[in-house]
Formats: structure tokens, C-alpha cells, sequence
């Protein structure tokens, strides 16, 4: 039994050693690095990623607007003023001039924040409500309707394009025109902002440049076949052609 075992393990574990071995006895060559691609066919890959990353970006920004500042939408300076004087005759005053400065101060600060929102863009909601008016008038806020009606007529942005291939190595923003238009609608000029940063910064005339060093590939010319046969003769797949 005993033999058997041992006899059955060696021939388990043999196959093993013998891959081992190949592998410690395996000539140097085998360890040797090997030749990547044509280094202009890299730059290629990488300028090209570089362009279409670049135009992603523009319709990204064209398309994905900011969200709205809260209390632009609920007109906070009305608001606040409202609670100052209404506060103030508890105590037979007004609050709202020692509030002035604090909350003005603070809403300019707050809106300068929000230069991409929807609202500020299309000046729907008004960012220049700071000041705190007379806290003893009425209340009248109808900046979130403005805007929902303003997002509901927009629907999806028309001045978005679609960049080909030939776009990007043009490097001009698609469309036609200044500023572009697409479909007769002008181009959003988020979408012309983010593509012209990219052009000052040399993205698509490194692609064209790229692209331009790619090696011309060997293609054999046919002219002189007549036939199939003659093409394929030419090309060293038949002896002769009948």
C-alpha cells in the first residue's frame, strides 16, 4: 500500500517539476521585453482620448446646469425683512435696519455662488434681490414659478451638437456661424466656452498633429488586374490565372 501511494504521488508531482524546470532553464530571450506599439500610434490614441474627452466635457456643461440657490427662489431678503419689523414690534421697534448689513452681506456672498444655476443664466430668478426692503409691505415671491415654467419650456437643450470625428480634428466647435448655431438655434455658450478653452490650450491641434505622424499604411496598388483571378495572382494566392 505504502508503495502504491508513494508510486501514485510521483506520478501527481511529476508533471510539475518538469514544468518547473522548463520555466528555471528557459533560454534568456524568453525574459526580454517586447517591442510595443509604433509610438505615434500611442500619441494618437492619447491626443484623440484627450479631444473627445474635451467635447464630452462641453456637453456636459451645456447640459447639466447648476441647481437653483433656495433662497433665491423663496426671495429670503423679503422674507427676512418681514421678520425683522414683525419682530421688532414686540418690542416697539424695527430690526430691520441692524439686520441690514448682516444678511446683505451674507446673501451676496451666498448668490455669487450659483453663476451656472438655470435661473441666474437665463436671469429668471432674480440674484440681485439683496437689499431688504420696508419690512411692513407685503410678501410677493414668484421666482420658483418663473422657473419652473422656464424649465418646462426648454425641454431639451437645442443648443447642444453632436461633435464628429472630422470636428475634432478640425478643432472648430460644430455649427456654423458666430457664434455656432445648430439647427438655427445658437449653441449654448457654455457648450463654446468649454470647447474654446480647449483649442487655446492646444487639445485638438495635438490630435491633428498626432494623427497627421500616423505612418501611411503599405497598401499594394491593382491597377493592372483585369479579373478577380489577376487580384488574387497579384497578391500571391494563385500560380496562375486562366
Amino acid at each position: 500500500m505504502k508503495t502504491y501511494l508513494s508510486s501514485r504521488i510521483y506520478q501527481l508531482a511529476l508533471p510539475g517539476f518538469l514544468v518547473m524546470g522548463l520555466l528555471l532553464s528557459a533560454p534568456a530571450a524568453f525574459a526580454q521585453a517586447v517591442e510595443g506599439c509604433n509610438p505615434a500610434v500611442l500619441d494618437a490614441m492619447q491626443t484623440t482620448s484627450d479631444a473627445r474627452t474635451a467635447a464630452s466635457n462641453s456637453v456636459d456643461d451645456a447640459i447639466f446646469d447648476q441647481d437653483d440657490s433656495v433662497l433665491a427662489l423663496t426671495c429670503f431678503n423679503q422674507a427676512a425683512a418681514i421678520s425683522g419689523y414683525q419682530g421688532g414690534q414686540i418690542f416697539s421697534g424695527d430690526f430691520v435696519p441692524s439686520l441690514q448689513p448682516v444678511i446683505e452681506d451674507a446673501l451676496t456672498a451666498m448668490y455669487d455662488d450659483f453663476p451656472d444655476s438655470v435661473g441666474n443664466k437665463t436671469n429668471i430668478v432674480n440674484y440681485g434681490a439683496i437689499p431688504l426692503p420696508a419690512g411692513n409691505g407685503p410678501f410677493t415671491c414668484d421666482e420658483a414659478a418663473n422657473l419652473w415654467s422656464q424649465v418646462e419650456s426648454m425641454g431639451v437643450n437645442p443648443g447642444v451638437p453632436f461633435s464628429t470625428f472630422q470636428d475634432l480634428v478640425n478643432g472648430g466647435a460644430p455649427g456654423a456661424g458666430a457664434p455656432p448655431t445648430v439647427g438655427g438655434a445658437p449653441a449654448d455658450p457654455d457648450y463654446n466656452t468649454n470647447w474654446n478653452t480647449a483649442a487655446d490650450q492646444g487639445v485638438f491641434q495635438n490630435m491633428q498633429t498626432a494623427v497627421n505622424n500616423l505612418p501611411a499604411p503599405a497598401v499594394q496598388s491593382f491597377a493592372g488586374a483585369q479579373t478577380p483571378c489577376d487580384v488574387m495572382l497579384q497578391m500571391g494566392a494563385v500560380a496562375t490565372c486562366p
